[in-house]
């Protein structure tokens, strides 16, 4: 995929309120049929502590939608630095990771694209900025909602 071509679909994933998505490259078979899937959120900490009636309600309503969930609160260096490496092939896991743009920006840059594309190879990421508004909307909660779904409803 040409450079421009992969802008252009970086952009159609923001107007979807997606920030990044980093997917596994090759195509499902029937070998993934037997992998386990380990659906995870991740908080940035200092979101957490700014909007936490938001995400008290968010998590509630998340447990009771989906039972076998992980949600853990990292601070911007444990955010960075996550461990995603993955102990066998037949697992895979999928996270939502609710942060500020800085820890956007920099998981984008070279280093740290490089190291999500190398242990990506059954992960699925998908990054959530929406919540650095001062003040969260209606729609905004609705799209922190949309990219759960996404998580919940992946197979």
């Amino acid at each position: 995929m040409s450079k421009e071509k992969y802008s252009v679909n970086l952009k159609s994933l923001g107007y979807l309120g997606i920030d990044l998505w980093v997917k596994k490259n090759k195509l499902v078979s029937e070998t993934d049929k037997d992998l386990k899937i380990h659906k995870n959120i991740i908080i940035q900490d200092t979101l957490n502590d700014k909007h936490k009636e938001i995400f008290k309600n968010f998590i509630t309503a998340v447990k009771n939608s989906l039972e076998n969930i992980n949600i853990d609160f990292l601070d911007y260096n444990n955010l960075i630095e996550l461990d995603a490496s993955i102990d066998s092939d037949n697992i895979r896991n999928i996270y939502l990771i609710i942060c500020n743009d800085d820890i956007k920006n920099i998981i984008q840059g070279e280093e740290y694209k490089e190291k999500y594309s190398r242990v990506v190879k059954n992960n699925i990421y998908t990054f959530n900025t929406f919540m650095v508004s001062e003040n969260i909307t209606d729609k905004i909660k609705k799209l922190l909602w949309k990219n759960f779904l996404y998580i919940k409803s992946y197979e």
